[in-house]
């Protein structure tokens, strides 16, 4: 059935749902399943689609392949990004230069974390460098503006000063060790 705004051909409708605001809806049922606004955004599980790819419901976003599936849903208040295929990675990619630069691996066979060559782990929130870890693959790097303070059993055990001074069992060292 063709009228001026729809275009239906059994229980599937194609609407285009008030043409001069320029947006054309696919409809199943009478529902929407998806929009392309005037900016040329598509949205899905929206009416109002906000990026060129929109995609919003509950169940989340499943990517899939012959090889498995990537699921980005959300868990009660927690997102949760999962690989479906068995001992697979999650690589994390980042443009860096113009070269595209694998950043951080999560190894799904040994449950670990890799974190590429001489990047840091920061954790001053500021992006100043300033509090790290690292590795180059010989040592293992911890680096502070201030001093380092190792806890164990929610008390701090040892704390080492700027100034290179070691103390083991108190907050305010005095000497080297």
């Amino acid at each position: 059935t063709l009228t001026a705004s729809s275009l239906s051909v059994g229980d599937t409708s194609f609407s285009i749902v008030d043409p001069s605001s320029g947006y054309l809806v696919y409809q199943i049922d009478g529902v929407e399943k998806l929009r392309i606004s005037n900016s040329g955004y598509i949205g899905f599980g929206t009416n109002n689609p906000q990026a060129p790819i929109d995609i919003r419901y509950a169940a989340g976003l499943h990517l899939g392949s012959t090889g498995g599936e990537f699921t980005i849903t959300e868990s009660s208040d927690n997102i949760l990004i999962k690989n479906t295929v068995s001992n697979k990675d999650l690589i994390f990619n980042m443009n860096s230069s113009g070269t595209d630069t694998e950043i951080l691996r999560l190894r799904g066979a040994s449950e670990s974390i890799a974190i590429n060559s001489n990047k840091k782990i920061t954790f001053d929130g500021a992006n100043s460098l300033s509090e790290y870890i690292y590795g180059d693959g010989s040592h293992l790097y911890f680096g502070s503006s201030n001093d380092l303070s190792f806890i164990a059993g929610n008390s701090q055990k040892m704390r080492l000063l700027s100034s290179g001074y070691l103390g083991i069992g108190t907050a305010s060292p005095s000497s080297e060790l």
